[in-house]
């Protein structure tokens, strides 16, 4: 919800610092295009971070885990997919599985997704640092909302004129 706001926030500030109000629409334009290449960047950054911290947490947490509760060793690349496909034919896939190892190794396979998501959470930080550097060099647009109508669309009569 806040992402929307500040969203608005910086497209408002990008049309009202233009000298000539005539290219409104470019600086709209151009800066919802920016907001929208910086958003996919960091899309594309927070996924990548994912996927290889999730390569190395999930494994790192439910390959001992379920050892320890008795799997047999040659079954933990199956029990690793079953987790990630989560369907009744993987999971029957996987010799020597009892409820107590299924168990557990969802429970470590929720503790090695989460150590991946603290490091989502991680890099999200250092976007967020340099979006608040940017925005300390955002002009002061305080001077420039004031109540003057650079051009009317349309022209009115009072409503009593209206009235017939």
């Amino acid at each position: 919800m806040m992402m929307g706001y500040v969203a608005d926030i910086a497209l408002g500030n990008a049309i009202l610092t233009i000298t000539d109000q005539r290219e409104i629409g470019a600086a709209g334009g151009a800066a919802a295009s920016v907001r929208t290449a910086v958003a996919g960047t960091c899309q594309a950054v927070y996924n990548v971070v994912l996927a290889n911290r999730r390569s190395t947490t999930v494994p790192a947490a439910v390959v001992p885990a379920v050892l320890g509760a008795g799997l047999p060793k040659d079954s933990t690349a199956l029990i690793l997919s079953a987790l990630s496909l989560g369907t009744p034919a993987a999971w029957s896939a996987v010799k020597g599985l009892t409820p107590e190892i299924r168990a557990v190794a969802v429970s470590a396979y929720h503790s090695g997704l989460s150590q991946a998501f603290k490091t989502v959470y991680l890099v999200s930080l250092a976007f967020t640092g340099l979006g608040i550097l940017l925005s300390l060099l955002a002009p002061n647009t305080s001077k420039l909302l004031t109540e003057k109508v650079a051009v009317s669309l349309q022209t009115r009569k009072p409503k009593e004129e209206n009235a017939a």
